[in-house]
């Protein structure tokens, strides 16, 4: 029985993860999809999976602020770099700081 070659895969070796970003960013995954691997199956410890399910339980109080425009507009391009929600991210600041002011230290 005849091997399969092996054809010469389109994901360059990288010399630095600076190199493997930038290439990464320049291309689409749809032009080398074939080529990855499933990804393996992870498992959590117990206590960790029953702290996400604790923290999902706990409910959040709707609170209604005014923001200006050019703050959410801010907020959102902000969020967009980090790839999470703006609302997630201004939850994130506002808890920083409540934490940030707890602890008596100064901005």
């Amino acid at each position: 029985m005849a091997k399969r070659a092996k054809t010469k895969s389109i994901i360059p070796d990288f010399k630095s993860e600076r190199e493997a970003a930038d290439w990464y960013a320049s291309h689409s995954a749809a032009e080398f999809w074939d080529e990855l691997k499933p990804a393996r199956p992870i498992t959590l410890p117990p206590e960790q999976i029953q702290a996400i399910r604790d923290r999902h339980k706990r409910r959040k109080s709707t609170v209604s602020i005014r923001f200006d425009p050019d703050q959410i507009a801010q907020a959102r391009r902000i969020a967009e770099r980090k790839s999470i929600g703006y609302q997630a991210q201004i939850r994130l600041w506002i808890d920083e700081a409540i934490r940030r002011e707890s602890s008596g230290r100064s901005a």
